[in-house]
């Protein structure tokens, strides 16, 4: 399983919840949608995947893979609603530490899961099943929220932070843009790649698109990195 084809990484665009073992984020979108939690980077083959609104939009999932194998399903009991509602944000919590992921949606569930020999968590890739928008909190002193649009589109485009970009693509070529430029490129079914550069911008809008896993088609995952400075606390 190709990782980096399916899910969009979020230490990609300078947020990094590995390094506080938690984060918060809401998310609208329905069925169904999911989290990679990897050792190494998108193409490792040591991950935990974990499903949001699975069994009918009542369950969480969490799966374990280890060397090209899935070693362990765990499914958490029913919500009293659904999950997920592809109308409203619903909002979550993810905590992690020696073994344990805690996952938490408002006061409708709480699931909790140990592993005894635990991967070491590294990245977190995230994608969804069907459209839908999520929006990342980061608890750093920097306001950070990343949003992620998905629609039918193409393979992932490969985009540095600090970006102002937006990517089109009619063929399975996945265009890549340097930091610190303030471009749009479209890329053609010839290959061709256009790009028009400019200033660098502090508050900046990231779109890129994200394949997904079903047989009916692929998914754009236009992600969206809006950051703003808060002021230092005394």
């Amino acid at each position: 399983m190709k990782l980096d084809e399916y899910y969009v990484s979020l230490s990609n665009h300078s947020f990094y919840p590995p390094q506080t073992k938690s984060f918060t984020f809401s998310l609208k979108a329905s069925p169904s949608a999911s989290f990679c939690y990897h050792h190494l980077n998108l193409r490792s083959k040591e991950f935990y995947a974990i499903g949001i609104g699975v069994g009918n939009n009542l369950k969480f999932n969490l799966r374990k893979h280890v060397n090209s194998t899935w070693r362990n399903s765990y499914f958490s009991k029913e919500a009293n609603n659904t999950i997920l509602d592809g109308l409203s944000f619903r909002n979550f919590t993810i905590k992690w530490s020696n073994g344990i992921i805690h996952l938490v949606q408002d006061c409708n569930l709480n699931f909790e899961w140990t592993d005894n020999n635990p991967i070491q968590i590294k990245g977190i890739g995230i994608r969804t099943n069907s459209h839908g928008i999520w929006r990342f909190y980061s608890p750093a002193l920097f306001s950070r929220t990343i949003i992620a649009k998905t629609s039918s589109g193409s393979r992932v485009a490969a985009i540095s932070p600090g970006n102002h970009a937006t990517t089109e693509s009619s063929s399975s070529h996945a265009a890549t843009i340097s930091t610190e430029i303030h471009a749009t490129t479209e890329l053609s079914d010839s290959g061709d790649l256009s790009t028009l550069s400019g200033k660098l911008i502090t508050n900046s809008i990231l779109s890129m698109p994200i394949r997904h896993l079903k047989s009916v088609g692929l998914l754009k995952c236009w992600l969206c990195i809006i950051t703003e400075e808060l002021q230092k606390m005394f």
